[in-house]
């Protein structure tokens, strides 16, 4: 009888453990209790009933560290776990996972190769250098920006709508199999290359700060947004999709070597609110742009003086003699504007630069010509 009584025990105590899910984050299981799912206080585990059948669970801003526990959340299809102290996570048992968003956290790295059904990955602000989605074939939202990542395979990912990749080590980007492309972020890349004839669906394109020679987006007919900025290797850009008067933004400012842009129409009106260099021009064809590189251009023999540059905020614009109607901005790599003042008659300009450590681009503007030079605070 005895014996009958110890054998009881153990069967007792395995299913006892069997129903239960061990949850080590004392954070995590703390979010969990705050949504319902476990009763306080905190003790190291979670009923498993409570938490296999939750289609969705958000447990963002928790200070979480470890997310062991999730493999038991088989019905899993929406995952926020964004701003945590996240350094791994393990989805590899949520197969039902159609949305995983997991930015700013800690992660080195990340395996979704097992989440066939996943269709928004959104892993922006992590430490990735590789991430492999060619199994993600259902992948509409793919955002990884501001990683360390050295090159990305999108070319399984037929489904793609939005890219946005930018901040990150890509030295090639292929998104000539992504027909269904319609938003492509991908600034602050080292790349030299695009190809995007392919994506006629295209709206919006961001590749600013890249090393980029040439630009066409002529295939593309809807386009209507193009950010193409800091680009110092930049030598043409062809913006004739027959689209140019439904634009809602243009910028390809602070790109000194682009001479000719290729527009619809170098007369047109909509030009008056596209934003570009003094030094680049409008033009409809080849020989436009011929006849451009024959004008001679005006020179300045040192414009003006910026000191000290490097500077730890405060400098000094000598501008050499007095200048009127004068535009002065600040812009950053990802080519904000940060600071704007206008000044009517000046030859000196004092500043206090409240801005993070880093480079910096100070554009000057009046009577027509525009300069600019690079600042580093530090």
């Amino acid at each position: 009888m005895k014996q009958l009584l110890t054998i009881c025990c153990l069967i007792i105590t395995v299913n006892s453990n069997a129903q239960n899910t061990a949850i080590p984050d004392a954070n995590f299981e703390q979010a969990l209790i705050n949504l319902g799912y476990d009763s306080g206080p905190t003790n190291g585990s979670v009923p498993t009933a409570n938490i296999d059948t939750i289609t969705s669970l958000s447990v963002n801003l928790s200070n979480i560290s470890s997310l062991i526990g999730i493999e038991d959340f088989i019905a899993l299809s929406s995952l926020d776990c964004w701003d945590n102290q996240l350094a791994t996570l393990n989805i590899s048992q949520n197969l039902a996972l159609t949305s995983l968003r997991c930015n700013n956290n800690l992660l080195t790295s990340i395996n979704v190769s097992q989440n066939l059904g996943l269709n928004v990955l959104w892993c922006t602000g992590n430490q990735l250098t590789s991430l492999d989605v060619t199994q993600n074939i259902a992948l509409t939202v793919l955002l990884c920006m501001s990683n360390q990542i050295t090159s990305l395979d999108v070319s399984q990912n037929s489904n793609l709508i939005d890219l946005k990749c930018e901040s990150n080590l890509l030295s090639s980007l292929d998104v000539t199999q992504n027909l269904n492309l319609v938003y492509l972020y991908c600034s602050n890349n080292p790349f030299v290359n695009m190809d995007i004839s392919q994506n006629i669906n295209l709206l919006e394109l961001s590749c600013s700060n890249t090393s980029i020679s040439s630009l066409n987006v002529s295939q593309n007919t809807v386009l209507n947004t193009l950010v193409c900025q800091l680009n110092p290797q930049l030598t043409d850009v062809d913006v004739r999709n027959g689209n140019n008067t439904n634009f809602t933004y243009f910028s390809t400012v602070i790109s000194a070597n682009l001479k000719c842009i290729y527009v619809d129409d170098k007369n047109g009106s909509y030009l008056s609110s596209w934003n570009k260099d003094a030094t680049s021009y409008w033009v409809n064809d080849t020989i436009d742009c011929q006849n451009i590189s024959s004008i001679n251009e005006f020179e300045i023999e040192n414009p003006f003086y910026i000191y000290p540059n490097p500077t730890t905020g405060i400098i000094t614009i000598d501008l050499g003699e007095t200048k009127s109607n004068l535009n002065l901005s600040l812009i950053n790599t990802l080519g904000q504007v940060i600071l704007t003042e206008n000044y009517k008659t000046t030859d000196y300009i004092n500043l206090d630069l409240d801005a993070p450590k880093g480079v910096y681009f100070l554009r000057l503007e009046t009577s027509g010509e525009v300069i600019t030079k690079k600042i580093i605070i530090e």
